[in-house]
C-alpha cells in the first residue's frame, strides 16, 4: 500500500511538472508571435468614397484612433495577414497587408465597404 502511494505521488509530481512545461513552451511562443503586431503600429491614411483623406492610428496595444477620434474595439484576430477588430456595435474591422507586410485596406463591415490605405500619415 505505501509503495503504491509513492508511485501515485511521483506520477502526479511528473505530471504536474510535465503541465508546467508545456505552459513554459506556450507563453515563449507567444512571445515570438508578438512582432506581428509590428505590421500594424502606425499612422496610416486612407481615402473614403468621397476621396476624402481619413487618418488611422494603431496602436501599439491594438487600441486605434479613425481622424483622432478614439474607437472602442477588441481584438478577435491577429496574424501576418490580417488584424480582426470588432467594435462596440460589433462591426468587424479588417486590417490587410501585403507580401511586405505593410497594411494596404481597411474594410469596415458597418459600410460593408473596403478602403485603400494609401500611405504613412506623416
Amino acid at each position: 500500500m505505501r509503495k503504491r502511494n509513492l508511485v501515485l505521488i511521483g506520477a502526479t509530481f511528473f505530471v504536474g511538472l510535465a503541465n508546467e512545461l508545456v505552459k513554459a513552451g506556450k507563453k515563449s511562443k507567444n512571445k515570438q508571435d508578438s512582432p506581428i503586431q509590428l505590421y500594424y503600429i502606425g499612422e496610416w491614411n486612407f481615402l473614403d468614397r468621397h476621396n476624402f483623406t481619413h487618418s488611422l492610428t494603431i496602436n501599439p496595444d491594438l487600441s486605434i484612433l479613425l481622424d483622432n477620434n478614439s474607437v472602442k474595439t477588441k481584438t478577435k484576430n491577429i496574424d501576418k495577414n490580417e488584424l480582426r477588430l470588432i467594435d462596440n456595435f460589433g462591426y468587424t474591422l479588417v486590417v490587410r497587408t501585403n507580401k511586405n507586410n505593410t497594411p494596404t485596406s481597411l474594410y469596415d463591415e458597418a459600410d460593408d465597404y473596403t478602403y485603400n490605405i494609401t500611405g504613412v500619415k506623416k
